[in-house]
């Protein structure tokens, strides 16, 4: 999938204002620097599968090990997404900044701060693959710590396909840089979505025509071996597929990833994967292909075949 390069021209300037927007408002409390745990974002559902076209389906965003020693006013992603098989349908803001307080009088919780959440047209997003969103405390208020939930999109399934959340650029306004709060960038894992599936036929693994494993397979340094592996199109979109033939020594050390081509599959249809290995040096090793499918232009692994041996002579 391409990740789509937005926030240019009079996109980053919109972006910086609203930015700007969301650090504004009241004096800044002072935060000490010190040597924080490493903050994450995440995803959650970080795995989506099964979601026929028309369907929907929730992806919250979260952050993880916030430091009492390096708390945050504001944070920022971004999230891409392959706009051919998903759109974007609403975004709810989390309780990570404001918090809630609970109303004896109104029996309801309310946010305890106030923020501002701020986030690009969502028409302009559905159109790139790619949105940018932010949150930011308002005022001389407690700074937020811990583990929390950011913010919340819903999805409509448009296709069948598969493709990567990419969450990036995540930040958080931890820390205190010309009077205003400064990003620091802290690592992410992705979510993904997938409605379509495949398979190694029967887990089955050629080697120089042969698929046997009783003592194995003989060859001679020089020689060019074929690698073959099995796949089939299970589900019920057309998918591409590829197979990875992994060569390792009698150590257990790698020494080649072969790749065969891709390989375009109508639901039902099967194909063979090749691939060409040949060995420098003599001695044992073992092969075993692993299956990738998905996009052309991106491909998920899913099973692998028995392991088959080499002599080479």
């Amino acid at each position: 999938m391409r990740l789509s390069s937005v926030f240019h021209g009079k996109k980053s300037v919109l972006w910086a204002f609203i930015i700007m927007a969301l650090l504004a408002g009241g004096t800044m409390l002072n935060v000490a620097s010190a040597n924080p745990a490493t903050p994450h974002f995440y995803a959650d559902p970080e795995e989506v599968k099964d979601v026929e076209p028309g369907g929907n389906f929730l992806i919250n965003v979260y952050v993880a090990d916030v430091p009492v020693t390096k708390p945050a006013y504001a944070w920022e992603i971004s999230l891409n997404w392959d706009p051919a098989l998903l759109e974007l349908d609403e975004i709810k803001q989390g309780d990570f900044l404001h918090r809630w307080y609970w109303d004896e009088w109104d029996q309801k919780w309310y946010p305890l701060y106030p923020t501002i959440f701020a986030y690009t047209d969502m028409s302009e997003a559905n159109l790139d693959g790619q949105i940018k969103i932010g949150c930011s405390l308002q005022g001389n208020v407690p700074w937020a710590s811990g583990n929390g939930w950011l913010c919340s999109l819903n999805f409509t399934v448009e296709a069948g396909g598969l493709c990567f959340l990419n969450l990036i650029n995540t930040k958080l306004f931890d820390r205190l840089w010309q009077g205003s709060p400064a990003p620091t960038t802290y690592p992410n894992v992705d979510g993904f979505f997938c409605n379509v599936a495949a398979g190694l036929t029967e887990w089955k693994l050629k080697v120089n025509n042969r698929a046997g494993i009783g003592g194995g397979h003989k060859s001679t340094v020089g020689t060019a071996n074929l690698l073959e592996a099995y796949a089939n199109n299970t589900g019920a979109y057309d998918i591409y597929v590829q197979a990875m033939f992994e060569i390792m020594d009698s150590a257990g050390d790698l020494v080649a990833m072969v790749p065969s081509d891709i390989v375009k599959l109508t639901p039902g249809e099967s194909t063979i994967l090749e691939g060409y290995w040949t060995a420098d040096v003599s001695g044992v090793y073992y092969i075993t292909a692993y299956l990738l499918y998905g996009t052309m232009y991106q491909m998920i692994p899913d099973g692998f075949s028995r392991t088959q041996s080499l002599r080479v002579t």
